[in-house]
């Protein structure tokens, strides 16, 4: 039932503070979403984990648009960040995380604390654009972008 927006009970300060994510081919199951929220585990194969992301403070974002058609609401996600410098290794990780047949689940954490798991049943594409700058002053770095479409919205992960 439609009723009134619920009250804003604080502040909410803009960006995410941290992500992690995994390819979607190390996970097991994942868990039932009940009322926009998620209480149990993803369950992974035996020895896999989620990685740690790294952006740097102010660049690092989640987005999340309904777009409707006739065949309902789908939700448009994005992740965004920005990892500085040209390291040969980060090229390299980047390039395999981006290979045709590679998804991705994210949790991406505000400053609140809150976390979603963005990818549910629809896992990630990543990309990585590297920038050289061209003004004195220019960040030199790679933005990344996960993103991926589904039919409902990111859950909260309480687990």
């Amino acid at each position: 039932m439609i009723t009134d927006f619920p009250s804003i009970e604080r502040a909410y300060l803009p960006g995410l503070v941290s992500f992690a994510f995994i390819p979607s081919q190390y996970i097991q199951t994942l868990p039932p979403v009940s009322q926009g929220t998620i209480t149990q585990l993803v369950k992974l194969r035996s020895a896999d984990r989620f990685l740690n992301g790294l952006s740097v403070i102010r660049k690092l974002s989640f987005d999340e648009e309904g777009a409707t058609d006739d065949n309902g609401t789908i939700y448009n996600w994005k992740v965004t960040g920005f990892y500085p410098g040209d390291d040969p290794a980060a090229a390299a990780l980047f390039a395999e995380m981006e290979a045709d047949h590679i998804r991705h689940l994210v949790i991406a954490k505000d400053h609140a604390g809150r976390r979603r798991l963005i990818g549910y049943n629809a896992p990630l594409t990543f990309t990585a654009v590297f920038n050289s700058g061209i003004e004195p002053g220019d960040a030199i770095g790679y933005t990344f972008t996960f993103t991926g479409r589904g039919k409902q919205r990111a859950p909260l992960y309480k687990a």
